[in-house]
Order: structure tokens, then sequence, then C-alpha cells
């Protein structure tokens, strides 16, 4: 079904039809993306699904993480302006359902699905049926509720800067 919506969109934007070409160029973009396996930080070879994700995981933990969580004053005291009155309200108010929908219409349509396979399409589409319960929930989180824990699971495509790469810091 994605395939056909993104020979779709190529249709309307290239002229493609939705062709063996179009499948067989989708074939050879995976073939070419590939990644069958990655050295870890020691160099050791790590392949099969189950390894590389917990090398994906563990690079990212150490890439999004700090050796130094405390605030230095020094720092702090050289910048600049100050944010005014107006704009702080602003910042501190809560988030509403008309900014989630505006939100939603900006996205593409069919970029990045979710880990339930749902791309922005059938938000943006079934959105009268879905808004009000979507809403509620996004709201909650967003406006200092807690977050549900499936909510915060995302998907990581590892894209290669480099043909055949060895390592996390060449995709």
């Amino acid at each position: 079904m994605f395939l056909g919506q993104r020979a779709h969109h190529a249709a309307l934007k290239e002229g493609d039809r939705n062709t063996a070409f179009f499948y067989a160029r989708v074939k050879q973009r995976r073939k070419k993306n590939l990644i069958k396996g990655l050295k870890d930080t020691g160099g050791a070879l790590r392949s099969g699904r189950a390894s590389i994700e917990a090398l994906v995981v563990d690079y990212f933990e150490h890439l999004f993480a700090t050796s130094s969580p405390d605030v230095n004053e020094q720092y702090l005291c050289n910048l600049g302006g100050r944010v005014s009155f107006e704009d702080g309200e602003m910042l501190v108010r809560p988030f509403t359902k008309a900014e989630l929908e505006n939100a939603l219409k900006q996205m593409a349509p069919t970029k990045a699905p979710k880990p339930d396979g749902m791309t922005a399409l059938f938000f943006q589409r079934y959105w009268r049926m879905v808004g009000n319960a979507v809403c509620r929930v996004i709201l909650n989180v967003l406006n200092g509720g807690p977050m549900p824990n499936k909510l915060n699971h995302i998907v990581i495509s590892l894209i290669p800067k480099v043909k055949k790469p060895e390592s996390m810091k060449e995709t």
C-alpha cells in the first residue's frame, strides 16, 4: 500500500507510472541502502538485526548524553537579550487544538511512517473521525501530563552517507 502511494505521488510529480520500472528502482534503492553490519566502538563487526539495533541505540544514547549536566553561570551571564513579558506569556500558555491541526496540515503526507505504519496522510484524511481523540492525548502530554510509553516509540532509518558503511558515523 505504501509503495502504491509512493508510486502515485511519483506519477503526479514526475509523470512516472506505477510500473515494473518503478518497483525495480525501489528494490535497487533498498539494496543500495541495506546495512549488513557495523563496527562497534571497539572495532568488532556486529551483524544481525538485534546486534545492529543495540549498536544504534547505544550510539544515540551516547550522542545525546551529557558528561557535565550542571549549568555554568559563567556562560549564562554572557547571554544577550531577554525574553519580553509578552513573549514569555506566549511561551508558557497552554497548547491548543488549532495549533495541532496547523502542524498536521504542514506535515508531508507520506513521509516518516510511525512504528504503527501510520503516516500523516491517515491523520490528515480522517481528522474529523480521530482528531478529538488524538488532540486529547497530545494536548495532555504537551500541557504537562504524563506521556504514555508507546507514544514515545520512534523508527530510526539509517541512511548511509558512504557506500558500504562500516560504523555509525558513516550512516
